[in-house]
C-alpha cells in the first residue's frame, strides 16, 4: 500500500513538469514566430542562403507595401500580407533555394503590360514609360497626356483589358511583367494564364492605403523596378510637402460635414469606405467625413453600398456633398442628380447649392493628391474656384 501511495505524487509531478515544458516550448515558438515576422532578417526576409539581408526600406505611410534590401542590389518586395517578389538585378543570378511563393522579377523589366491604370501617372512622372509596351486602355481613355501621346505614336500598344489580355501580342513582344490592380483578383484564370506563359503578375494594392500619402509612396516601388529610385524619392518628398502644406487645421470654425458618394443605376448609394484615403483627404482639408465609422476591413472595398433611406438619415444635414462615379458619365447639373434620386432634393447641401462633382478621371492621377486636398479646402471654406472639382448647378 505504501508503494501505491508514493506512485501517484510521482506521476502527478511528472505530468506537471511535462505540461510546464509544453507551455514553455509553445511560448518560445510564439515569440519566435512574432520575431520572424517583424522583418529582422530571420523570418519574412530569410528567403535564401545565397542572399545577404541588409535592411528594411523605410516607408513613412504605406502599410500595404514593404521593401527589404539585400547585398548586391537584390530587393524583396512584400505586397499585402501574402505576395512576395524578389527583384533580381540585371546581371544577378536567381537563387536556387527560393521558396515556391516568391515570384522572381528579373531586370531589365521591359515590354511591361500595365493594367493598373493609376500607376501610369507615377511611371510618367519618373520618365520610365519606355519600360512599358502594353496598357489596358485606349489612347482616348487616358487623362495622362504622355500616355495618350505614346499610344498615338505607337510606342505603347493596347494589350487588351485586364480581364482579357491579348496573350498572343504579349508573347510576341516578350512581355516581362504584368502590373495589375486588385480587380485582377476577380479574374484568377488570367493570373494563371499569364504565369503559364512565364509572365509574372504584380498586384498593386495602393488603393487600399488609408493615408493618401501611403498611396503616393508606392512610387518608390516603381522607382526600384525601373531603376529610378532617386527620382522616386524626390517626387515623393515633393508630394509629401504639398499634402502637408495643404492640410488645413481649423481650430476655431466648425468643421463642415461632408459626404462623398455616388448613386448606382439601381438607386443604391455608394459611400466611400471610412478606412479609405479619400476620407483622410477630407479630414486633412478640415472637413468631417460623415461615414468615418463605416468600414469594411476584411474585403477592403473602396465603396460601401447603402439604401437611400440610410444615406439620407446620416447625410441629410451635410454641409457639402461631393459626387464621384468613375464608372459613369460625368454629371453636369443638379437636375441630373435629382433624376437619379428625387430624395436628394431634401438634402441641405442640395438646397444650399453646395454639391460638387469630382472629375471622373481623377483616379488616374495619384500625384495630384496635394492639389485635391487644397481643392477640398477651398470648397469647405468658401472658395468657388477649385481645379479638380466643379459645382453642380
Amino acid at each position: 500500500m505504501r508503494k501505491q501511495t508514493n506512485k501517484k505524487p510521482m506521476t502527478l509531478g511528472l505530468l506537471m513538469c511535462f505540461l510546464l515544458f509544453l507551455l514553455l516550448i509553445t511560448g518560445c515558438q510564439k515569440r519566435s514566430d512574432k520575431d520572424n515576422a517583424s522583418g529582422d532578417g530571420t523570418g519574412q526576409t530569410d528567403i535564401s542562403s545565397e542572399l545577404e539581408y541588409i535592411s528594411e526600406e523605410p516607408l513613412s505611410y504605406a502599410k500595404e507595401l514593404a521593401i527589404y534590401n539585400y547585398k548586391d542590389d537584390y530587393r524583396l518586395v512584400v505586397i499585402g500580407s501574402d505576395r512576395r517578389y524578389l527583384v533580381v538585378p540585371e546581371e544577378g543570378e536567381v537563387p536556387a533555394d527560393l521558396p515556391e511563393d516568391v515570384i522572381v522579377l528579373q531586370k531589365p523589366l521591359t515590354n511591361t503590360y500595365l493594367a493598373a491604370t493609376a500607376v501610369m501617372d507615377m511611371i510618367c512622372a519618373l520618365d520610365a514609360e519606355d519600360h512599358l509596351r502594353f496598357v489596358s486602355l485606349r489612347a482616348s481613355d487616358w487623362s495622362v497626356d504622355k500616355a495618350a501621346e505614346k499610344m498615338r505614336q505607337g510606342d505603347i500598344l493596347f494589350g487588351g483589358k485586364y480581364s482579357m489580355p491579348d496573350y498572343e501580342l504579349l508573347l510576341s513582344e516578350h512581355c516581362s511583367l504584368a502590373i495589375e490592380n486588385t480587380m485582377i483578383l476577380h479574374a484568377p484564370k488570367v493570373i494563371e494564364q499569364l504565369n503559364s506563359f512565364g509572365i509574372p503578375v504584380l498586384i498593386d494594392r495602393a488603393t487600399y492605403e488609408e493615408h493618401p500619402l501611403g498611396r503616393v509612396e508606392w512610387i518608390k516601388l516603381y522607382g526600384i523596378l525601373f531603376d529610378c529610385s532617386r527620382e522616386a524619392e524626390a517626387i515623393f518628398r515633393e508630394q509629401e510637402e504639398a499634402v502637408l502644406a495643404a492640410a488645413h487645421q481649423q481650430d476655431t470654425a466648425p468643421r463642415p460635414k461632408v459626404a462623398f458618394f455616388y448613386i448606382s443605376e439601381s438607386g443604391t448609394v455608394n459611400i466611400r469606405n471610412g478606412n479609405d484615403y479619400i476620407p483622410r483627404m477630407i479630414e486633412l482639408a478640415g472637413g468631417e467625413y460623415l461615414f468615418q465609422d463605416l468600414t469594411d476591413e476584411e474585403s477592403h472595398r473602396i465603396s460601401i453600398p447603402l439604401q437611400m433611406e440610410v444615406f439620407y438619415e446620416k447625410a441629410k444635414d451635410a454641409d457639402v456633398l461631393i459626387y464621384h462615379d468613375y464608372t459613369d458619365k460625368e454629371m453636369t447639373s443638379l437636375r441630373e442628380l435629382l433624376e437619379k434620386s428625387e430624395a436628394m432634393k431634401n438634402f441641405k447641401a442640395v438646397r444650399d447649392k453646395n454639391v460638387w462633382c469630382v472629375q471622373n478621371d481623377l483616379y488616374q492621377q495619384p500625384l495630384t493628391t496635394g492639389k485635391v486636398i487644397t481643392d477640398f479646402q477651398k470648397i469647405f471654406y468658401g472658395d468657388k474656384d477649385p481645379e479638380y472639382l466643379f459645382l453642380l448647378e
